[in-house]
């Protein structure tokens, strides 16, 4: 398994994402607007998501879902849920991560069935972020 970052998420800092090793973006927000921030970042800048590597501090399914949806494969995970990790397997994405728990304290983690498309989850985290 190949480690994308060689350095710890910086003090305060709750996502981070880098290109051929350049810190691009970061984010200190909480659940999982930092990764709607990074959306927009993308878009903004015209960025090709499979250029960048990302780094979480935490993640559980629907972050991951989100990260899928982005276009971004090299993931790594200071925390990652079992859910996640599952949901990143099955679309051929092996993250790296330290430390794996079976599912993190989150009730967005119980809104989301394995029977929902992409699309669906998408909609669902939008609603709940209200964006």
């Amino acid at each position: 398994m190949e480690r994308y970052f060689l350095s710890e998420l910086q003090e305060g800092h709750t996502l981070e994402v880098f290109r051929d090793g350049e810190a691009i973006f970061s984010s200190s927000g909480h659940w999982l607007h930092p990764l709607f921030e990074l959306e927009d970042f993308i878009k903004e800048n015209n960025l090709n998501p499979q250029e960048l590597s990302l780094h979480d501090s935490i993640q559980g399914r629907a972050a991951a879902a989100l990260t899928v949806r982005l276009g971004i494969k090299k993931v790594n995970c200071t925390t990652i849920s079992s859910l996640a990790l599952s949901y990143y397997r099955k679309v051929g994405i092996e993250p790296f991560y330290e430390k794996s728990v079976p599912k993190i304290l989150c009730k967005t983690e119980d809104f989301i069935s394995e029977s929902m498309s992409e699309d669906e989850i998408y909609e669902l985290l939008r609603i709940r972020a209200q964006r």
